[in-house]
This record gives structure tokens, sequence and C-alpha cells, in this order.
């Protein structure tokens, strides 16, 4: 089983302010799936891959201002998590740990 299967608590300093990301993963093979819950929203995990503790993917949030795709990618070194989610206008560096 992948250490990357389980639920993560996350942060990270956005520009609407520090947020918190719950990641939900579940893997098979070297595919990701599972959801982001982001503000207030839970959408889902698009183009999800695993490789070992690394993992990417493509998510949709909604903010007050619009819908925005982010690329996210980052690792799992035991209980901890750390990653980025990219934007042409964002760049977020999450931190966090799973949750038991």
């Amino acid at each position: 089983m992948s250490n990357l299967n389980g639920k993560f608590k996350t942060e990270g300093q956005t520009p609407l302010g520090k947020q918190e990301c719950i990641l939900n993963f579940t893997v098979t093979d070297d595919t990701l799936t599972g959801t982001a819950e982001l503000m207030g929203n839970t959408s889902e995990i698009l183009n999800g891959k695993a490789n070992g503790d690394e993992f990417g993917f493509k998510i949709n949030v909604k903010t007050p201002y619009g819908t925005y795709k982010f690329n996210v990618s980052g690792t799992v070194d035991n209980d901890n998590i750390t990653a980025k989610m990219s934007h042409p206008i964002a760049k977020i560096n999450l931190k966090g740990e799973r949750i038991r």
C-alpha cells in the first residue's frame, strides 16, 4: 500500500490569507485519486499521478473571484506532507501532516 494513501491537513499562505486544505488521497498502481477541501469547497483531484512518495495532480479551486485551475505537486515523508500549488497568478506552499 502506498504511503500516499490517507487524509492530510495542510495550511498555506494564499493571496486571500492563510488557508487550510484537507487532501484525501487514494493510490491505485500509479494513479492518484481523491479530493481537496479548500475555501469551503470540495474538489475532485484531476489527472493524479503517484510515484513512490511523490505526487502530482490538477485541481479546480473555487474562490470569491472565480474558479482557478492549479497544478499541484509534492511529497509525503511518513506522516508529513509538503506541496506546491501553482497558477500563473499565485504560487502557494502547503505543509501539514496526516490525520489519523
